[in-house]
């Protein structure tokens, strides 16, 4: 039987040994993990698929995982849903030119705006364009002021900015409306 982990809970310790905040396959990894958490809960129809994507590349068999995704969205019908797996894909790839230009075309169409704004900002993070980032980021934030991942990427790159009030700030506003121990 499939359950959700509790510690897939959004937040990451997304610092390596040699304490860079910028985002890496890693963390892409993990970022892809939560959302197929999401898709499991969003798409019924489709959640048997998701479990077993899931499986696989929490445990490791990120080959066979990423196949079995890239396989299941080249075959669905809904195309919002494919080409937004297929940047997802992109993404943990590294493919950061192909995953931008696969995230702007679904930026009128996708079902959710905050969570495509969320992923062209790591993508800004990752290019050291940390202005385009929080332009990204803050965008998110209007379409959904409850994410937690992007209140926690907003952080972060005021920390790169080295603009510690603001990170300051926005970690306190975080903790108190989500929780200590969620931040």
């Amino acid at each position: 039987e499939f359950h959700i982990p509790s510690e897939h809970s959004g937040v990451r310790d997304i610092s390596s040994k040699n304490e860079s905040l910028r985002p890496d396959k890693t963390y892409f990894k993990s970022q892809l993990l939560d959302l197929i958490l999401i898709l499991i809960k969003k798409y019924k129809e489709h959640n048997k698929m998701f479990k077993k994507i899931y499986t696989r590349i929490d445990n490791n068999l990120l080959e066979e995982g990423y196949y079995l995704l890239k396989e299941f969205a080249q075959t669905i019908d809904d195309e919002d849903l494919s080409y937004f797996l297929l940047a997802e894909l992109a993404l943990v790839d590294g493919k950061f030119s192909l995953a931008e230009k696969r995230y702007k075309k679904l930026l009128s169409t996708f079902n959710d705006q905050g969570l495509i704004y969320n992923r062209l900002g790591d993508i800004k993070l990752v290019h050291k364009n940390e202005n385009a980032a929080e332009s990204y980021y803050a965008k998110a934030m209007e379409f959904n002021p409850d994410d937690l991942d992007t209140h926690m990427d907003l952080i972060r790159t005021y920390t790169l900015k080295n603009e510690i009030k603001k990170a300051k700030s926005s970690f306190n506003k975080a903790e108190v409306k989500f929780g200590k121990a969620n931040v």
